[in-house]
């Protein structure tokens, strides 16, 4: 692969059908380094590989991430994280701030 010269990854939009548990591993220094806010499909869940738990996908991010559901076509929302919910985000502490507008309880 070659390489394109990104020093900094702030954000990252996974759509890999069901392989997110082995794309997260495989980020994992990068997730580590540079704890970009990440945006993705909780499809398959054990199917693939995915995950198998909250706890399980909470393991293979930073440990202190805000975790939301995404939801809403016109007006986006981040509403608490719903384990059954197709689209999640991620967010790092120090960046939360900045979706406070979007938050809803």
């Amino acid at each position: 692969m070659p390489k394109v010269g990104l020093t900094r990854m702030d954000i990252i939009k996974l759509d890999v059908e069901g392989y997110e548990k082995a794309v997260l591993t495989g980020l994992a220094p990068l997730l580590k380094r540079d704890r970009p806010i990440l945006l993705f499909e909780l499809v398959g869940k054990q199917i693939k590989g995915g995950f198998a738990s909250p706890d399980e996908l909470r393991a293979h991010l930073y440990p202190d991430a805000a975790m939301f559901t995404l939801s809403g076509k016109r007006r986006p929302a981040l509403t608490p994280f719903d384990w059954h919910a197709e689209e999640a985000i991620c967010i790092p502490k120090e960046r939360a701030h900045a979706f406070e507008g979007m938050i809803t309880r």
